[in-house]
């Protein structure tokens, strides 16, 4: 009873705070108008509370569309993962940016902690296990090409955002492959050498500033061989 009594009390002192200042906003004198807004009655003036001079925008101005176009393209979508390996990435910018990231630390954290770092077979089958894994928590919206050379030669590994996980002779992600794989299906062949891969890039190229409908100023080759990971001009 005592602590309704003083739930009681207190709900009667805020009503009674409530009619003091509800009584004392009824006694302060309304604003006088202004000259504008008394010399004219349609003036919207009179009935704005917050004349435009007063108003403060929301929200800042929106980056301009030029830089934030710059910025996308000067992203590289190919990652160096070590030594020998690197990571093609495409998909929502955040996921596959936080998971590349990831990816990097986990594979430092197993070589410290085994003594040697994961093959290429190896790093594609942790790769397709992490992706399953998320599946049933969260999807990562990225797809990955992984290439590397080790003891067992050279290897790519095609990866998807269902963890589908296969290794291929060619291969490609996004919406331009189809356009372009048509172009490895015919040219490419086993004993492929480097001038000759130049190309078939150099047609696949070709065929997307002809084809595809989103302007691509520049494209970035890469190559993995035993003398590691490194830009082709």
């Amino acid at each position: 009873m005592a602590a309704d009594t003083n739930a009681g009390r207190s709900i009667m002192v805020f009503k009674q705070d409530e009619d003091k200042v509800r009584s004392a906003a009824l006694r302060r004198p309304a604003p006088a108008p202004s000259p504008a807004a008394t010399a004219n009655p349609t003036d919207p003036r009179r009935h704005d509370p917050h004349p435009p001079h007063a108003r403060t925008p929301t929200h800042p101005p929106a980056a301009p569309a030029a830089a934030t176009a710059a910025a996308s393209r000067a992203a590289s979508q190919i990652h160096v993962l070590d030594d020998s390996k690197m990571l093609g990435a495409v998909g929502e910018p955040a996921d596959r940016a936080s998971y590349v990231e990831w990816l990097k630390a986990n594979m430092k954290l197993y070589a410290l902690d085994s003594g040697f770092g994961m093959g290429t077979h190896a790093t594609a089958n942790y790769i397709r296990s992490s992706m399953a894994a998320n599946l049933r928590k969260r999807m990562t919206q990225a797809n990955f090409l992984l290439a590397g050379v080790d003891e067992d030669g050279p290897g790519l590994y095609f990866t998807d955002y269902l963890a589908t996980m296969h290794k291929m002779p060619f291969a490609c992600h996004g919406h331009g492959a189809a356009f372009i794989l048509s172009i490895f299906d015919r040219e490419w062949k086993p004993d492929l050498s480097l001038e000759e891969a130049k190309v078939v890039m150099a047609h696949c190229i070709a065929e997307l500033n002809k084809r595809f409908m989103i302007a691509q100023p520049k494209f970035t080759m890469k190559i993995v061989d035993k003398d590691g990971v490194r830009l082709l001009d």
